[in-house]
């Protein structure tokens, strides 16, 4: 029985949220936002350095089923809140604004169709060494 109420106690205290990692999380962005405003490039510098070693040493970790059960997880989480996002912002935003994000796309997807064009054409048209007439 007593086995029973160590378990229960120990349950209730994951639920409350630990206040000292919130300070010291809050303490963090405030130290990495004066770091980034006291030197930009330095900052930025560093934080590539990180991302960098970061990849070198788990290059050729394996993941677990679980790890990559939980990558696919966040990915499709991150996937959903994104576009919440988009519909928010999209649903906010002014008619102006609309009509002139929808004309770049429409550019933008113009000027990927004409490269995509180009590159079927450059794959189907092969250059001969000599002509035929010569």
């Amino acid at each position: 029985m007593q086995l029973n109420l160590q378990q229960n106690e120990s349950h209730h205290a994951q639920d409350k949220p630990n206040v000292f990692l919130i300070g010291h999380a809050r303490r963090m962005r405030q130290c990495r936002e004066k770091q980034r405003q006291r030197d930009p490039q330095q900052y930025k510098h560093r934080l590539n350095k990180q991302r960098n070693d970061y990849k070198l040493r788990t290059q050729f970790n394996v993941p677990t089923q679980a790890q990559y059960e939980q990558k696919i997880i966040s990915k499709l989480k991150n996937r959903i809140t994104n576009r919440k996002r988009q519909r928010r912002y999209r649903l906010y935003e002014s008619i102006d604004k609309r009509n002139s994000r929808l004309i770049k796309d429409r550019r933008r997807k113009m000027v990927k169709s004409k490269r995509l064009l180009m590159k079927h054409v450059e794959i189907f048209t092969v250059p001969l060494a000599h002509s035929p007439l010569e």
